[in-house]
């Protein structure tokens, strides 16, 4: 029978995918930013292990690419995703979790825990779906070395490298000003009091974090594209 599990739960049954995985090992997140752990029992798989990452939102940060790369991960990007699930050929959980190293530690989070052996129509079905995104994807990430050698144009704009957080930030929702820009927490204390009544990650806000401007905006993307171009490789992001 099919089991519910929450945080805790979900955190050491995806690590145990992972490790007694013989034959296949199939991680679905849009986000991705594995912790240690996660990324030592990848490490510690055998060749035998055919392992895909599917993932979607946004693009791979250059560290989460490249130990994937050296691990002969297959790397898999579906635009649309929202689904979370990780399987292996025995196992299968469909979860609200990323695999975000955050989400593991902090956010509060369901799931059911499929066996193949005990349910086997509708780990079937898990599998099928997962299998289905892997080859109807929108396209295969290769290392960003890769893709400069190989000439692919780069179309989009790109702001000025930053070295630094910017000094402050604004409530999304009110737009008072925060001492600390924070993009994992965007409002401030009353908004904030007044957000978790629901908890609604997709409620539209109406300022942008970092520089104030009006932009429609959410908890899980609270900066304007120019500020998140700019800064997104000096703050840290919450991940639905």
């Amino acid at each position: 029978m099919a089991e519910f599990i929450t945080r805790k739960a979900i955190v050491y049954h995806i690590d145990r995918i992972i490790k007694d995985a013989k034959e296949e090992i199939v991680l679905v997140s849009p986000y991705i930013k594995a912790d240690d752990e996660t990324k030592k029992l990848i490490s510690q798989t055998t060749r035998e292990v055919a392992v895909d990452v599917i993932y979607g939102k946004e693009e791979l940060k250059q560290n989460e690419r490249e130990f994937f790369d050296q691990r002969s991960v297959k790397l898999s990007y579906r635009k649309d995703l929202h689904a979370k699930c990780y399987l292996n050929e025995k196992e299968a959980i469909v979860t609200s979790m990323n695999l975000y190293e955050y989400s593991q530690l902090y956010n509060d989070e369901m799931g059911i825990l499929v066996s193949r052996e005990d349910d086997p129509e509708l780990y079937k079905a898990i599998h099928e779906q997962a299998m289905e995104w892997k080859e109807h994807r929108n396209g295969v990430d290769a290392p960003a070395a890769g893709r400069r050698k190989a000439g692919v144009a780069r179309t989009q704009k790109k702001s000025p490298p930053v070295s630094q957080a910017p000094k402050k930030g604004y409530c999304i929702r009110c737009k008072a000003d925060l001492s600390v820009a924070k993009p994992i927490q965007p409002y401030c204390d009353g908004c904030l009091a007044s957000w978790n009544q629901f908890k609604n990650e997709e409620y539209k806000e109406k300022y942008c974090h970092i520089c104030g401007n009006d932009h429609a905006t959410v908890r899980l993307r609270p900066l304007c594209r120019d500020c998140h171009r700019k800064y997104k490789g000096v703050l840290e992001f919450a991940a639905s």
